[in-house]
Formats: C-alpha cells, sequence, structure tokens
C-alpha cells in the first residue's frame, strides 16, 4: 500500500475542506496536521465567492506507525505463502 503523506482539498468553508480531506486519507483528525491555505469566502449575492483551502498531512508518528503495519502485513503474507508451499510439498511427497 502506497501511503499518501498530505492532500489538499477546498470546500465551501474550512470544516467541510477539511472533511474531505480527512476522508481521502482515511485518518482521524487526531492524527492530522491542518494547514489553512485560504478561508474562503462568502462573497455578495454569490459573486466573488471563494471556497475555503486546506492542506491535510498525516502526522509523522502516524506515516510511520502505517509503514510498520504495512511490513507487518507483508511479513505475514510470506510466510503463510511459504508455509502453503512447504504443506503442500509434504502432501505431494507423501502421495509418491
Amino acid at each position: 500500500m502506497h501511503i499518501e503523506g498530505s492532500v489538499v482539498r477546498e470546500g465551501k468553508t474550512v470544516q467541510v475542506a477539511v472533511e474531505k480531506a480527512l476522508r481521502s486519507l482515511g485518518i482521524k483528525i487526531e492524527q492530522a496536521d491542518i494547514e489553512v491555505l485560504t478561508e474562503g469566502r462568502s462573497g455578495l449575492l454569490g459573486f466573488g465567492a471563494k471556497e475555503a483551502r486546506v492542506r491535510v498531512s498525516i502526522k509523522e508518528e502516524i506515516i510511520s506507525e502505517l509503514k510498520l503495519q504495512d511490513i507487518l502485513v507483508d511479513l505475514d503474507i510470506r510466510e503463510s505463502k511459504q508455509k502453503t508451499s512447504a504443506d503442500g510439498e509434504v502432501a505431494d511427497a507423501h502421495r509418491g
């Protein structure tokens, strides 16, 4: 799995933009560093409106944890495949 470190998202409000970014990264707010790039504004009668823009990054310690989890899952898959392969070889030896 590739771990994407940060995303930039826009929304009508900062909160909406942050929620979009969190969903995109698949993390909770406690796991994120948030930088408000623009606050956004409603404009007059809809004219001149500008969406809020944020950059949300996964905290460095969370990235480290996710990478470690990926490594452990990968090792478990490899071990499982090796065990299955070894079991198959044993079963073949009993047949012949």
